[in-house]
């Protein structure tokens, strides 16, 4: 669903950029997930940007938590060149449940 060069860039870290990293991100974030869910409150399109404010709630490693986002997507060709997460760090940390090494997950 990315482009070659594609990237996700959660702006309180380093951008992740091309497929291998992507993946490997994805696969680090979502194995410990045994639900997801993303409630869309407003969507807005411009251009070949999709902005998505969502309330995301999940179970990660047994734990529930949520947290309010909004996801900036630039799509080219059908497929995702950039993916910009806006939230809350700290709380984000806090509801995962992260500290020491599962902190590296979002640097």
């Amino acid at each position: 669903m990315f482009t070659e060069d594609g990237a996700i860039h959660s702006m309180m870290s380093n951008p992740v950029k091309g497929q291998a990293a992507l993946k490997k991100f994805l696969t680090t974030l979502f194995t410990p997930m045994s639900e997801l869910t993303l409630e869309v409150r407003s969507e807005a399109v411009t251009g070949n940007t999709v902005i998505l404010e969502r309330f995301d709630e999940w179970i990660f490693n047994g734990r529930p938590g949520s947290i309010p986002v909004v996801g900036v997507y630039d799509v080219e060709e059908g497929k995702i060149k950039e993916w910009r997460e806006y939230y809350d760090r700290a709380t984000i940390i806090e509801e995962l449940g992260l500290s020491g090494e599962g902190l590296k997950m979002l640097s």
